[in-house]
């Protein structure tokens, strides 16, 4: 639902709601959610927040090379907007 909001949001240019989306969304990034969130967030200027808690978490993964390759190979993906 964050993310859902969190597009909304940024359409209707609700700056409070999209943070409390982005620190929501940013709290719970994990391997499973990371690259979807990420390009949620990619090209929305305002969400750096939530972009830089995606990269953090990209660079702090060990697995993360393995996550990316699997993405990659699956399907394509576009922006969630």
């Amino acid at each position: 639902m964050a993310r859902d909001l969190l597009v909304a949001a940024d359409l209707y240019d609700l700056e409070r709601l999209r943070l409390m989306c982005e620190n929501i969304l940013s709290e719970s990034i994990d391997v499973g959610n990371v690259m979807a969130t990420l390009m949620l967030v990619h090209g929305r200027h305002d969400c750096w927040q939530l972009e830089g808690s995606c990269v953090k978490f990209m660079a702090s993964e060990p697995d993360m090379y393995d996550v990316v390759q699997a993405t990659k190979n699956s399907t394509n993906h576009a922006p969630l907007s």
